[in-house]
């Protein structure tokens, strides 16, 4: 059975005419478009654009004791291995600070990048 992970993006009226470029900008990585949708109840937003790609599952670490290890999807600079499988902690380590959150296979990433 094939997975998917999902991404949504939300456009103003304004920038309404972006959004075609920015799903073909998107559909390099693999993402699709699966729907569009009003925007109604968020306010300042006229449409909103859902997209897919196939989930690809990442591998087993080498050592299989657990404990924070490389992000094998990519997006972050850690994630907890529970010793049988990955988990949806991540964290963030930058300049000497490290932060933690959540990233689900069909949710934004909850990681909060600093005001500079």
């Amino acid at each position: 059975m094939e997975r998917w992970e999902h991404k949504e993006i939300s456009v103003t009226a304004a920038d309404l005419a972006t959004l075609p470029a920015m799903i073909e900008d998107l559909g390099c990585y693999g993402w699709e478009l699966a729907g569009l949708a009003p925007a109604q109840a968020v306010a300042g937003m006229a449409l909103i654009a859902i997209l897919k790609r196939p989930m690809i599952l990442p591998h087993d670490p080498h050592d299989r004791s657990e404990g924070w290890k490389s992000d094998p999807c990519g997006r972050w600079d850690a994630r907890w291995w529970d010793g049988q499988t990955w988990t949806f902690y991540v964290e963030r380590r930058a300049d000497g600070t490290t932060q933690s959150g959540r990233d689900a296979p069909t949710m934004q990433p909850v990681y909060k990048r600093p005001e500079l």
